[in-house]
């Protein structure tokens, strides 16, 4: 079995760096969360900008935080109803059960992981940069992946999750993201000639 062998291989409790990229793993989803509330309804109305790019802005918050809270709640929906058990609370390989097939309600919340879905939404930064016309998005892309990969081995070595929870972890909120692209940003188009680097910023009071 994949899982139980990665799992074995890879499980170390003690590992500082595993114990790191697990403290911060969820960090993404909180930028998301405070930037798209910021925008939404604080920084935004503040700002001197035409009414043209006020609207890309909304609707790119729109999309933020909706693929936050459709992937959380699509994560949090799996973890109670599959009912599987992490492996460093396996007592015997029989407790096991493979990601396609639901264990029993309530005997644990391994499947699949919140912490790899939140990370992945680093990837709304090579989005943004992508939705405005701006530079820097391969190394967005770049850092954004590797973060994402970081933070779900971290996972894996820790034994809170296996490598199908995290793989499903980021499925979810990639699928996610581009059913909200696809609604939210005119029909799934990310790309845009537009640049607000001409543009005059919020000034400062």
């Amino acid at each position: 079995m994949t899982d139980l062998f990665y799992s074995e291989k890879l499980y170390d409790p003690s590992c500082s760096a595993a114990a790191f990229f697990t403290a911060v793993g969820e960090t993404p989803a909180l930028i998301v969360a405070s930037l798209a509330a910021a925008s939404l309804f604080t920084l935004l109305p503040k700002c001197r900008l035409p009414e043209e790019i006020k609207r890309r802005i909304l609707r790119f918050a729109l999309y933020a935080a909706a693929t936050l809270m459709l992937s959380a709640a699509a994560v949090f929906a799996l973890k109670h109803f599959w009912g599987r058990i992490r492996y460093a609370d396996l007592k015997t390989p029989d407790d096991f059960t493979p990601w396609y097939v639901p264990g029993t309600k309530g005997a644990g919340s391994s499947f699949p992981s919140g912490h790899a879905a939140m990370a992945s939404l680093a990837l709304l930064g090579y989005d943004f940069l992508k939705y405005f016309g701006l530079r820097g998005r391969a190394a967005a892309l770049i850092l954004g992946s590797a973060f994402v990969a970081a933070v779900s081995v971290s996972r894996v070595i820790l034994g809170a999750h296996y490598i199908s929870d995290v793989l499903a972890g980021i499925a979810i909120t990639l699928i996610i993201k581009q059913i909200s692209g696809y609604f939210i940003l005119k029909k799934g188009s990310l790309n845009s000639k537009y640049s607000p680097h001409s543009q005059e910023a919020c000034p400062a009071k």
